[in-house]
């Protein structure tokens, strides 16, 4: 759904630092989630990778930026806004529609 939909729509209408930034959101995403059918992810399961992301906090691509430098970052943890973000982004990606209308399972 994200490389489908989402993706060509926010390549004409999104800022390039914007598309950078739902990208990696979309990583995460597929980390968590990758094995899963969208029948299978439950409200408890965007639970879980909520508590998930807020526990692990900030994960950097790499050590240096694009000219070689070292980026010497300490690790952060990733604010409420950050993870609402990757929230929002997870419902576009296609989980609110796999969960809309569908009781919680037990």
């Amino acid at each position: 759904m994200f490389e489908q939909k989402y993706w060509p729509w926010a390549e004409r209408k999104l800022a390039a630092a914007t598309r950078r930034s739902r990208e990696s959101t979309h990583k995460h995403i597929v980390r968590f989630f990758g094995p899963l059918r969208l029948a299978d992810i439950t409200k408890e399961k965007i639970d879980e990778f909520a508590a998930n992301r807020l526990a692990e906090g900030i994960i950097y691509d790499g050590e240096t930026d694009r000219l070689g430098r070292p980026l010497n970052r300490a690790p952060r943890p990733l604010s409420l806004s950050g993870l609402a973000e990757q929230l929002t982004l997870a419902s576009l990606s296609g989980l609110r529609d796999s969960l809309r209308d569908r009781p919680a399972r037990r």
